[in-house]
């Protein structure tokens, strides 16, 4: 009888220690998924503000050529004398 009750225990420990380990692996693939996302989510990020920069410096450069163009249009062109009556 003790002989049975030892190989039941031994049984249940081994499906134990199979479940641990199954949870665990679980574990830790879902973490490996969180961080290949937190890694595209980085690299989407960088990518977004790349963007946004080169976007403001394109603004800022059209908004530079607008303002030299306005001037040497207005050194260019003589202003006639409005009619004063």
């Amino acid at each position: 009888v003790g002989m049975k009750f030892e190989r039941e225990r031994t049984r249940q420990e081994e499906m134990i220690r199979a479940r641990k380990e199954k949870k665990k692996t679980k574990i830790e693939q879902k973490q490996e998924v969180v961080a290949s996302i937190l890694g595209l989510g980085e690299r989407q990020k960088t990518f977004v503000e790349q963007q946004k920069k080169e976007e403001r410096e394109r603004q800022i450069t059209m908004v530079r050529e607008r303002i030299a163009r306005v001037r040497y249009e207005r050194t260019m062109t003589m202003r006639e004398p409005k009619d004063e009556k």
